[in-house]
């Protein structure tokens, strides 16, 4: 019986998946589906409170690996939406053996020894030095997170995104990903979102065409698909 773990991306928090944890929950009344855990990365969501400037990939990866080991949970569906796929590789490596697929989202997922902000177009780069919250991280002003982070969204939704936005941690940016050739021992799924401001289609494309072997889809959605189209995700986490 397949447990989810949902991980959501950068400045957001466990709420993202809120709509699809209750899709995977339903269809657990007719199709086998285990636990739903929507972590929260340090210093997001319930977790905001902690200190920014200490953050690290390390302590990301180990908010996702906790969960699992402590409810030993096997036969693991991992999910990452946006930022978080740069790390998931090494979460994967260190359950190795408790995952049995890995599915992405919009994710960001640079080659071996780069960076997230490596990755970064020319503005984007601008964008964080102009607007870095002085030690704490990175928080651009509400008018350029609903431009990137809510197009597809209705009114409440795009609310629900602005007001959960919190500063992100710079390191974790400027960590080089390490892919571990993951996705050649778990299958892995890639979605494209192709209404994305904040990951460009282009990119995601690119991203997934990099994965050996990976299963990619595309979805008529921009970043934030968990919330604009749960049904849409939670069947693809499923499997359909």
């Amino acid at each position: 019986m397949p447990n989810f773990v949902l991980v959501h991306g950068a400045w957001q928090g466990s709420w993202l998946w809120s709509r699809v944890a209750g899709e995977l929950q339903s269809a657990g009344e007719s199709r086998s589906v285990g636990q739903v855990v929507a972590v929260d990365l340090p210093g997001h969501g319930s977790r905001a409170s902690e200190d920014l400037r200490r953050i690290t990939t390390e302590h990301y990866v180990q908010a996702v690996t906790t969960p699992v080991q402590v409810g030993r949970l096997e036969d693991v569906v991992l999910v990452a939406h946006g930022f978080s796929a740069a790390f998931i590789p090494q979460v994967a490596s260190e359950l190795d053996g408790l995952v049995n697929r890995v599915v992405l989202i919009g994710g960001e997922l640079p080659d071996d020894g780069r960076s997230v902000y490596d990755g970064l177009s020319p503005w984007q780069k601008l964008m964080t030095r102009v607007f870095k919250a002085g030690e704490k991280g990175i928080l651009y002003p509400e008018p350029i997170f609903k431009g990137i982070l809510c197009n597809g969204l209705d009114r409440d939704s795009t609310r629900l995104v602005l007001d959960g936005l919190v500063p992100e941690p710079l390191a974790p940016w400027r960590t080089p990903v390490a892919r571990l050739g993951f996705e050649t021992r778990v299958p892995t799924s890639y979605a494209v979102l192709k209404r994305d401001k904040a990951v460009r289609s282009g990119l995601q494309r690119r991203y997934a065409a990099s994965l050996q072997g990976a299963a990619v889809t595309e979805m008529d959605a921009g970043h934030n698909a968990p919330l604009s189209h749960p049904s849409q995700v939670a069947e693809l986490l499923l499997g359909g």
